[in-house]
């Protein structure tokens, strides 16, 4: 967790407490503690950290990707994600919590401000798809 301080901004790692911390409310929910484990997470290196030769580090876990190369004092980060389930919690002592409340808001402002023809170049299906589309699987066969 240092080293996530160290990396992140503040608000980066203020968000990525609060994801970690909804898998506490969908092990409840779920009623599943073994799924839904907040310290399921883990780190990986690449490399030995050093100030002469890039190296990198990596942390990942349900719902948090960060990957973080590093040569000198630059600092890249990518691919990183942050998804949050539930996207809105529904009930309890959270109700109405939005962790990702304005990387949502932005979505949704930016579709709704594309012109018919935008949007259907942008919107691939009416459906969703139940599923994050960034895997080794062809989806296109369901937009047919």
């Amino acid at each position: 967790m240092d080293l996530l301080d160290a990396f992140l901004s503040n608000s980066g790692y203020d968000k990525m407490e609060q994801i970690i911390d909804l898998e506490n409310y969908l092990a409840i929910k779920e009623q599943n503690p073994f799924k839904r484990n907040p310290k399921k997470y883990y780190v990986a290196f690449y490399g030995t950290p050093n100030n002469e030769s890039p190296w990198a580090w990596s942390f990942e876990g349900h719902h948090l990707s960060f990957n973080f190369t590093v040569h000198k004092d630059q600092v890249a980060i990518a691919p990183a994600f942050l998804g949050s389930n539930p996207g809105v919690v529904l009930e309890g002592p959270q109700k109405g919590k939005r962790v990702l409340h304005r990387e949502q808001d932005l979505g949704l402002q930016l579709i709704n401000s594309m012109s018919a023809q935008q949007s259907q170049k942008a919107i691939i299906s009416e459906v969703t798809f139940g599923d994050v589309l960034s895997k080794n699987k062809s989806f296109i066969s369901r937009l047919e």
